[in-house]
């Protein structure tokens, strides 16, 4: 896939970690550093994403833990919203 030039802003002590990285060696430049960075994220995105679908379907299955579930994800709701 053909890399896109972008412009972004980091903070101070973020530049200064990839500036390292590329001043050791351990990546080519800062723009490699950013894009590790973000493929690694995307990835962790994903996984979470199939392990919740995992957990549903497998509650889906249980309609007791399926209502269990939705109960308890209610009551979170609730409380995130200040009840």
């Amino acid at each position: 896939m053909r890399k896109r030039p972008i412009t972004v802003t980091v903070d101070p002590n973020l530049l200064d970690y990839a500036e390292a990285k590329v001043a050791s060696g351990e990546a080519k430049s800062v723009s490699s550093v950013v894009n590790d960075a973000l493929a690694q994220q995307a990835a962790r995105d994903r996984a979470a994403t199939t392990a919740w679908r995992k957990a549903v379907e497998r509650a889906k299955a249980d309609p007791e833990a399926y209502e269990l579930g939705r109960r308890r994800a209610a009551r979170l709701m609730e409380i995130l919203n200040g009840g």
